[in-house]
């Protein structure tokens, strides 16, 4: 598919993509996308442009198929070598050659990525590249700029399957004045058949305290004194920012307290 026949449509590639979206999975081995990216220049063309135009909208759709391929392959670094590829094949000599069709992916690809952010080096050479020799605006530049200023993710983590934040503490118990958590989440989707931890502290490798959601996301917590709390009448929304805030509060006279 990638360096097959010399002769290609554009056309034939979008149809075996298609026919092929139903095996698109979660990216296990991201590290592989960044050597296929680094390889499309090693072949002679027409085979090395069936290739770059393959791997632009295979990124493409896989960044469509989850947020956390989309996450991946934005920390793959592939912002800075796509941007010098678009930059370097426009204007009116163009350093590389590309078609349409390549130029039109490679943009796409571009701003998808860019939806997650990009680092401040990248960042510094498009606002540089905006300028032409001439002291004239790079129009196409501008307009990838105005795109990647409305970026809609901030900076997080993204985590996957049972992965959860652990914090290991020094103390037999919970700390004495208690502890205030607070974090954004987005969960792609709940749990299937049990509660799946979001946040624990851990005390010599076991949870001493640990909060849940349920597969029908509401949210529950867990501790070593009291195994069974009531449930939160909080549910959280799937594939929405949610800001969560879980107060505990030991009071000598009364029983701790565990508010949301």
């Amino acid at each position: 598919m990638f360096i097959g026949p010399d002769e290609f449509s554009y056309e034939s590639v979008d149809t075996q993509l298609e026919d092929a979206e139903p095996m698109l999975k979660f990216i296990r081995h991201p590290r592989a996308f960044r050597v296929l990216f680094a390889s499309m220049d090693h072949f002679p063309e027409p085979k090395a442009g069936r290739l770059r135009y393959t791997t632009l909208k295979l990124l493409d759709r896989l960044t469509f198929h989850s947020h956390r391929n989309h996450a991946v392959l934005t920390s793959l670094d592939l912002i800075g070598p796509l941007f010098d590829l678009y930059h370097a094949s426009g204007g009116p000599s163009p350093a590389r050659i590309l078609v349409r069709q390549e130029r039109q992916a490679v943009l796409r690809v571009l701003k998808r990525l860019m939806e997650l952010g990009s680092d401040t080096t990248v960042a510094r050479t498009m606002f540089q590249r905006a300028v032409n020799e001439d002291d004239s605006l790079n129009g196409e530049v501008l307009e990838l700029l105005r795109a990647g200023m409305k970026t809609r993710w901030p900076e997080h983590m993204s985590m996957e399957d049972a992965a959860a934040i652990s914090v290991p503490i020094g103390l037999r118990s919970l700390p004495g004045g208690g502890f205030t958590f607070m974090a954004w989440l987005r969960i792609e989707k709940f749990p299937v058949e049990k509660p799946q931890s979001l946040f624990s502290f851990v005390v010599a490798g076991s949870p001493v305290f640990s909060m849940q959601i349920y597969p029908d996301g509401v949210l529950g917590c867990r501790s070593n004194v009291a195994r069974e709390l009531p449930n939160f009448k909080s549910r959280l929304q799937p594939a929405r920012w949610t800001h969560l805030t879980l107060v505990h509060y030991p009071h000598r006279a009364s029983a701790p307290t565990v508010r949301l």
